[in-house]
């Protein structure tokens, strides 16, 4: 039983109302971190994100699963998955300069489901980070957000201008002031604790930036063990496994590095249309976007022996635990099966 207030329950036996006090039904366990991949371990997109890779470092650009780079412009980091920085966790998050003097943070953006609940209560944030010998960043800032605006419908750039006095996006307001924490090349834990949730909180946020503009090419930031919980005071921070989690936000579907690999099989609508109905690990948390990297292929077996090069993959269609996509080529056999195949060695959905 969980949510929601109380109101008028009673003892079944005599009737007597049961004091409030017998009654601890949080809509969210004291404790329980909010923030997914918190220790940065799921890397679905990849482990490396610079100016070259196909997933760039670019503004407002998701990259270590739930985790957006914030930049003043594109560039202005290289981000990757690092392990043995932090000492309750295996992995990190490591940032490089790549355009000194710039502002640059990481942000994660907490669902409509999680933040409403906590209206009124207190919250509390806590984080690890540090840099590195000869190539040091002096401090980092921390501030958790609430949005006002429609639920869910968020501006996942929070920041409207790098300029001195960082300024949030509209309908984006900070729960705390920021300060200056200075970083050191030894692990330290930073803490915010005892904030209150406004009414009008529909969706909360955890950003932590460097404000310096003094960072040179190559100064590094380390940074993981991030926890967002309902309370007063924030916990030791312990691992969890997000990965099914992270799967109803993002799922890659790709054969690896193999060519001429039968990914997904379904039927051929027309003669230009392969329907995939594709089952999903988890239930998306809203309608999924498809992004193509590659160059894939249809393949038709019977009544012929058929091939064509995609021109298009757009998803048609959402259920509970799948999605429907249609493949766009042409020269097939209307209610023929079909498969989309791999024609690279990048293909990936």
């Amino acid at each position: 039983m969980s949510g929601g207030t109380v109101v008028g329950l009673t003892e079944f036996q005599t009737g007597d109302k049961i004091p409030s006090d017998y009654l601890d039904i949080p809509p969210i366990p004291a404790g329980d971190n909010l923030i997914i991949n918190g220790d940065f371990s799921v890397a679905q997109r990849g482990t490396t994100f610079n100016s070259t890779t196909w997933r760039k470092n670019d503004d407002d650009s998701y990259l270590l699963d739930r985790w957006l780079l914030l930049s003043d412009g594109n560039d202005i980091v290289d981000v990757t998955q690092i392990s043995g920085a932090f000492s309750r966790s295996r992995y990190a998050l490591q940032a490089e300069v790549e355009t000194a003097n710039k502002r640059f943070g990481f942000c994660q953006i907490i669902e409509a489901n999680t933040s409403i609940p906590l209206r009124g209560q207190k919250i509390s944030v806590s984080f690890a980070a540090k840099t590195v010998t000869d190539k040091l960043i002096g401090n980092v800032r921390v501030a958790v957000l609430e949005w006002t605006g429609t639920a869910d419908t968020v501006t996942s750039d929070v920041v409207s201008d790098w300029a001195s006095d960082l300024t949030f996006a509209e309908n984006w307001v900070a729960l705390n002031t920021p300060d200056n924490l200075a970083l050191t090349t030894s692990e330290q834990t930073f803490k915010v604790e005892n904030l209150t949730v406004g009414a009008s909180c529909n969706n909360l946020a955890v950003f932590i930036w460097v404000d310096d503009t003094d960072a040179a090419v190559d100064d590094i930031l380390q940074l993981g063990e991030v926890q967002v919980v309902r309370g007063s005071v924030v916990p030791e921070f312990v691992v969890r496994d997000d990965f099914n989690t992270c799967l109803s936000r993002f799922i890659e579907i790709s054969a690896g590095t193999e060519v001429s690999y039968r990914l997904l099989f379904g039927y051929f609508k027309s003669t230009t249309e392969l329907y995939i109905l594709v089952p999903l690990p988890a239930s998306f948390t809203s309608t999924p976007t498809l992004i193509q990297r590659g160059g894939f292929v249809l393949n038709q077996g019977v009544p012929s022996s058929v091939s064509g090069t995609v021109t298009s993959i757009t998803v048609s269609k959402t259920f509970p635990n799948a999605v429907l996509i249609i493949c766009n080529s042409t020269g097939f056999t209307e209610g023929a099966f079909g498969a989309l195949g791999t024609n690279t060695t990048v293909d990936e959905i």
